[in-house]
Formats: C-alpha cells, sequence, structure tokens
C-alpha cells in the first residue's frame, strides 16, 4: 500500500473530509501485517506524527474499531468494521 503523506491529503480533490481520510488511512495501515502495532509503528507506516496518529487512534478506539492491548499498549482492529 502506498503510504498517504499529509501533503498527498491536502493537495486531494475539493469535497473529501481531511480528518475522515485520514482515519481510514490508519485503519487500512492497522490492516496490513501483523495484526498489533505500536503506536510508533503506526505513525511511522502512515506518514502522520505521532500526536496526530494518538488522537486518531484514540478516537477509533472510543468508537470500537481499534483495540488497545492493556499489557503491550500496541492497537488492533475490532470486529466492528464486519458489522458494518
Amino acid at each position: 500500500m502506498k503510504e498517504l503523506s499529509l501533503k498527498d491529503v491536502s493537495l486531494a480533490r475539493p469535497y473529501r473530509v481531511y480528518s475522515l481520510e485520514r482515519g481510514l488511512h490508519l485503519l487500512e495501515v492497522l490492516a496490513e501485517g501483523a495484526p498489533e502495532k505500536s503506536l510508533t509503528e503506526v505513525s511511522q507506516k502512515s506518514g502522520f506524527n505521532l500526536s496526530t496518529t494518538h488522537r486518531i487512534l484514540t478516537t477509533l478506539k472510543y468508537r470500537g474499531y481499534v483495540r488497545q492491548n492493556g499489557s503491550t499498549s500496541k492497537y488492533r482492529l475490532t470486529f466492528k468494521l464486519f458489522e458494518l
């Protein structure tokens, strides 16, 4: 999967929702490879800075799309995506 930079998102066609683009991109990053990824891994693979990545993951976690392992602090997708 091509890494999506902030520049790519900001140059996207009009009528796209910037924050939604970033959230969906993080879901795609989490879906690739190992089932659990650290905040740093997600940030590096997405091209987003740590604070942006953390805020989006926290929102996805609150909404039930992402779960954080209590002992490793790594993030993983939940089955909520399949419920849509």
